[in-house]
C-alpha cells in the first residue's frame, strides 16, 4: 500500500505544487503507521525528487533561470538544517498542528483559486513552451535579497511540513524579482529539489527510524506518480482536480488533527 500512498502523493503535488505537497503525511501516518518525525525525511526525498523531474523538464525547454535558483538554494538550505533540528525536538502533536494549519489554510487558498487560476504546475512543465536560446540566455535584472528571501521560506517550509511553500514564493518573487511564471516555477522547483534532499538527509540522521521498505516504496511511487501527472494533466481539468485535492488534503489534515488531539500519536 505505500505504492499507492505515494503515487496519490506525486500526483498531487505534480496537479498543484503546494497544496499537493502536504497529502503525504496523513497517509504516512493514519496510513502506514509511521510518526510525525520519522515521515518527514521519507516527505522530504520523495519531494525532492518530485522537484527534480519537473525541474528537468523546466531545464529542457529552458524554463530554468540557474542564477535565481542557486540564490534561492542559498538561503534555503541554512534556513531548512537550523528548523529540521528543531522540528525533530518538538512534540509530536505540536507539529501535526502547525503543519495541519498550514495545509488547511493551503488547501481553502487552492479550492477559492481554482476556477480562476490558469497558473502552470509542475505537470504542466512538460508541455509547456521552450524559450529561445537568445530569451534563456538573456540576463534578469533582479535583487538578490528578494530571492534569499524567498529561499529562507522554502527552507522552512520544506523542514517543518516537507511542502515547498511555494505561496510565498511566488508572492515575493512576483514582487521583486518577477519573471515569466514558467521561468519561477522552474526555478523554485530546482532550488526545491536541491534544498529537500539535504533536509531528508540531515533529518534521516535525527529522525526515528522509518521502515525502510515502506519508504522506499512510497519515494517510488511519488516519482512515479509525479510522472504519471504529466500524462493527465490538462488546462481543462485544472479547477476539477485542483478541488479535489484540496478537498483529499483538508479531510486528510482534520484526521491527523483529529488523532493528536485524542492522543493517538
Amino acid at each position: 500500500m505505500s505504492l499507492v500512498y505515494g503515487l496519490l502523493a506525486g500526483l498531487a503535488f505534480g496537479l498543484t505544487t503546494h497544496t499537493g505537497a502536504f497529502i503525504g503525511l496523513p497517509l504516512l501516518v493514519l496510513c502506514a503507521g509511521m510518526q510525525p518525525q520519522a515521515a518527514l525525511p521519507v516527505l522530504l526525498l520523495a519531494l525532492a525528487l518530485c522537484s527534480a523531474v519537473a525541474a528537468g523538464d523546466a531545464v529542457r525547454a529552458r524554463q530554468c533561470d540557474a542564477r535565481r535558483a542557486l540564490h534561492l538554494a542559498a538561503a534555503g538550505v541554512p534556513v531548512t538544517l537550523a528548523v529540521s533540528a528543531l522540528v525533530q525536538w518538538l512534540p509530536a502533536a505540536i507539529l501535526v498542528t502547525i503543519v495541519a494549519t498550514a495545509a488547511c489554510a493551503s488547501a481553502m487558498a487552492l479550492w477559492r483559486l481554482a476556477g480562476t487560476s490558469r497558473g502552470h504546475t509542475p505537470a504542466a512543465l512538460w508541455r509547456g513552451e521552450t524559450r529561445s536560446f537568445a530569451a534563456a540566455a538573456a540576463e534578469a535584472d533582479y535583487p538578490g535579497a528578494a530571492l534569499l528571501a524567498a529561499g529562507a521560506v522554502i527552507g522552512a517550509a520544506l523542514a517543518a511540513a516537507a511542502a515547498p511553500g511555494a505561496a510565498g514564493v511566488r508572492a515575493l518573487q512576483r514582487r521583486f524579482a518577477p519573471a515569466d511564471e514558467p521561468v519561477e516555477l522552474g526555478s523554485m522547483l530546482l532550488a526545491v529539489a536541491l534544498v529537500a534532499l539535504v533536509a531528508a538527509g540531515f533529518q534521516f540522521v535525527l529522525a526515528p527510524a522509518a521502515p525502510g521498505y515502506v519508504s522506499g516504496l512510497y519515494v517510488l511511487g511519488a516519482v512515479a506518480g509525479a510522472g504519471f501527472a504529466r500524462r493527465v494533466e490538462r488546462e481543462r481539468w485544472r479547477p476539477w482536480l485542483a478541488r479535489a485535492i484540496a478537498c483529499g488534503v483538508l479531510v486528510g489534515m482534520l484526521a491527523l488533527l483529529g488523532a493528536a488531539v485524542a492522543g493517538w500519536l
